[in-house]
């Protein structure tokens, strides 16, 4: 009688265990199937607003552009190096932030104020470099980062006069 009691109780707990054993293998598939959407979503999401960032080029002269990453303001000046894609490849010539250009055939001028690393999304608006791109040469010659005073000198080599910043973008304030 005892044994047939026994087994009476080991069979019901196997049972039980099997339905605990069943009733948490569900849990664990909901919870899987729930992260893997969850996952999915925030993957979609990051994906679709991440790569639509407002940004712009503007085309400067010949190769070289005024490219913007909204970003946090990154705004720099690029020459296009290779025309096979349809994008190309920009060659960073003058960096951010450049809050000012202008152009005639000969050169290319731009001020800019450096970042402040290694923080990394800020510009330090208290100094203010100059930037001459000298279009007559091969190489298309990059003089700076100069001062003011030595900007206006070699601009007035380079061109025999100088040049207005005729496009001038909002600075960033710290």
């Amino acid at each position: 009688m005892v044994s047939v009691i026994l087994k009476q109780v080991q069979h019901k707990l196997v049972y039980r265990f099997y339905e605990i054993y069943t009733l948490l293998l569900d849990i664990y598939k909901r919870v899987v199937y729930n992260m893997k959407k969850t996952l999915f979503l925030i993957s979609f999401i990051v994906l679709i607003f991440g790569c639509t960032q407002k940004s712009f080029e503007k085309k400067i002269s010949q190769n070289f552009y005024l490219k913007k990453i909204d970003l946090n303001g990154l705004q720099f000046i690029a020459k296009l190096n290779d025309t096979i894609l349809e994008n190309g490849i920009t060659e960073i010539i003058v960096s951010d932030y450049v809050f000012a250009f202008g152009s005639n055939e000969n050169v290319i001028i731009a001020k800019s104020h450096p970042s402040g690393y290694p923080e990394m999304w800020s510009v330090d608006t208290t100094e203010t470099y100059f930037y001459i791109i000298d279009l007559n040469h091969k190489n298309d010659t990059l003089y700076g980062p100069l001062k003011e005073y030595q900007f206006e000198n070699k601009l007035y080599d380079l061109n025999g006069s100088l040049i207005e910043f005729d496009h001038i973008f909002p600075e960033i304030i710290k």
